[in-house]
Formats: structure tokens, sequence, C-alpha cells
């Protein structure tokens, strides 16, 4: 009769912790994280905090990070500019549908803004001018 194997308890060593962290996200013009001039380091917390994110995971803070690079292409200088434009098309959404985060329904909308933008552009190189 075979012996029967029994499971090992595995107890972690590391403490675990639930507070609150900042988040530090680097910009699509440097991907590697390291710092220079050209490519500052910019904290998220506010922006988090803005949108009720407590704990961001690896997909949110993307979502963050590429939030932030379209306002600041169209011209937010600061975070509170950022936050100016995000109120912005909040009111022209309205209420954010059941079973979404703010968070999904500003991405969805703004990843169709790009998309529009995109096939506008498209369709007038076609147009002769």
């Amino acid at each position: 009769m075979p012996d029967i194997i029994q499971p090992k308890t595995i107890e972690s060593t590391e403490p675990q912790s639930f507070e609150p962290r900042d988040v530090e996200v680097v910009g699509i013009e440097n991907p590697t994280g390291k710092t220079d001039e050209t490519a500052p380091v910019i904290n998220m917390s506010k922006l988090q905090d803005f949108l009720g994110i407590s704990h961001p995971d690896y997909k949110e803070i993307n979502v963050l990070n590429n939030l932030y690079n379209y306002f600041s292409k169209k011209g937010a200088d600061s975070m509170d500019d950022v936050f100016m434009e995000i109120n912005f098309i909040e009111q022209k959404l309205g209420s954010v549908p059941v079973g979404q985060t703010r968070l999904q329904h500003l991405w969805n909308y703004l990843k169709v803004l790009s998309l529009t933008e995109h096939y506008n552009n498209l369709r007038k190189s076609f147009e002769r001018s």
C-alpha cells in the first residue's frame, strides 16, 4: 500500500502590509524606470485619491499613467489641470454605469476619443486637399 503524502503548511516569513501606499509611475518616455531630467517620475497618489483608488494593481497603474500622459499632451500643465479636465469629461458623460469604476468609465471614453481622432486623420489623408 502506498504511503500517504501529507501536505506541508508553508508560512510566510514576510509580514503583510495592507496600508495605503504612494505609487510612483514613470512616463511613457521612460519605460525603464531610470530617472533623468527628460523623463521625471510622476507621483500618482493625488490622482489615485481623486479617482478613489486605494490599492491599484498593475493594470490600474498603467491606466493612471496613460490618463496623465493623455491630458498632459492635451495641454494640462499640472495635476490640478488634469483634475479639471477629468471633472469636465465626467460631467459630459454623466453617471458611471453599474459594474464599472470611475477609472474604467473614463478610460473607455478616452480610448474611443483616441480611436476617433486616429480614424478622422486617416480619413483626411484619403481626401484630396
